[in-house]
């Protein structure tokens, strides 16, 4: 158990420094002094003293405890403001329920409902409920946190398989695109050399239309002389 009430409090997670100010303000006043020693369970055996307490408080002492009452209530509206932005909900809940079981005890104290053993009782109930509370809380926004964390690694993995594949797509696509050029260019290579050999086929037929065509021979009749002779009772014709 810590030394008083309010250092009880303020030692709680979560408490900002404004808070731990606020409270160390109020125990330095003069107006807590009278129950400083029934909140005090830092002297061997102080805590079971008062716990076996069944006195009530003074009224000089419910001066004093209403004055701290509100004085805490300050308190855990800065401590508020100071972690609702900053804390898990269900930490924030826990924190919320601790400090109004505190409250409802000093007002239960004050009223004389409850004697200094039984504030005492209560208090170190609540603590404990406090802490066991909190470690539930606290291992549920760890787990929480390592599911959070798994998922941000889970999807950086995929965004990172995502962006290799996309890498690797860009590399594929810009090895097709130079496999076509390429092609296109071994192409065009093979139409422009047909092109050239027809233009030189062509340039041959035309070369050979333009050259001017040997004028044809006139047929010579042949000269034969023929020779006939009487002989025998026959005529015989000699050609050459």
């Amino acid at each position: 158990m810590k030394q008083v009430l309010a250092a009880v409090v303020a030692a709680l997670p979560f408490v900002s420094m404004a808070q731990q100010e606020c409270y160390a303000e109020i125990w330095q006043k003069s107006e807590v002094r009278p129950v400083a020693q029934r909140l005090d369970t830092s002297a061997p055996g102080a805590e079971a003293k008062l716990r076996a307490s069944t006195a009530k408080p003074t009224p000089k002492e419910k001066e004093a405890l209403a004055f701290l009452l509100d004085g805490v209530m300050v308190c855990q509206k800065i401590a508020h403001e100071a972690r609702k932005d900053s804390m898990h909900p269900e930490a924030q809940a826990v924190m919320r329920s601790y400090e109004m079981d505190t409250n409802a005890l000093i007002t239960k104290l004050y009223a004389s409902r409850i004697s200094w053993g039984e504030f005492t009782e209560g208090r170190e109930k609540a603590w404990a409920e406090f802490l066991e509370k909190a470690q539930i809380v606290n291992a549920k926004i760890q787990a929480h946190n390592a599911m959070l964390d798994a998922e941000i690694q889970r999807r950086q993995q995929l965004a990172a398989a995502q962006a290799e594949e996309q890498r690797k797509a860009a590399l594929r696509a810009d090895f097709e695109r130079q496999q076509q050029a390429e092609a296109a260019q071994r192409q065009a290579e093979i139409d422009r050399e047909a092109q050239a050999q027809r233009d030189v086929m062509n340039g041959l037929m035309l070369m050979q239309a333009a050259r001017p065509q040997p004028r044809p021979n006139p047929l010579m009749t042949p000269s034969i002389n023929c020779v006939s002779r009487p002989g025998a009772g026959s005529v015989f014709t000699t050609c050459n």
